[in-house]
């Protein structure tokens, strides 16, 4: 069996259970165009009368290094999202994730990861300015 008809057929497991057919949406990387999600287009509109198994798709780039290369443990490129909330805290991912754009490749490296830091503490420390001068 053809593994993307495979995966590409299992949309049917929970249209079977009960569940909306079809899905509000289906979360795809760039790179699933010609793989599971065009087998579950073609399996969809093949078994459930020519309607789609989703309603709308969101397409999302992968996190790719500093100089746009992909990221692979064997090039030692990979950043660890783990290593970055001991070093620079949490929050400072969030900011990251928050602040790249996801429908393109997004890139992330410690000098990127910095320049987040360091805007986020000269926020935090104005906002502390701030809220310091204000009488009460």
């Amino acid at each position: 069996m053809d593994v993307w008809f495979d995966s590409g057929s299992s949309h049917n497991t929970f249209a079977r259970r009960g569940l909306e057919y079809p899905c509000d949406m289906y979360l795809e990387g760039s790179d699933q165009y010609r793989g599971w999600f065009n087998s579950s287009l073609i399996v969809g509109v093949a078994t459930h009368d020519g309607v789609a198994p989703y309603k709308s798709v969101l397409s999302h780039g992968y996190v790719v290094d500093g100089n746009g290369m992909e990221m692979h443990k064997s090039a030692g490129n990979t950043v660890d999202p783990m290593d970055v909330i001991a070093r620079y805290g949490a929050d400072i991912l969030r900011l990251w994730a928050a602040s790249v754009d996801y429908k393109q490749d997004m890139r992330c490296s410690d000098d990127i990861l910095k320049q987040n830091a360091d805007f986020y503490r000269k926020v935090r420390n104005t906002f502390r300015f701030l809220l310091g001068n204000i009488a009460a």
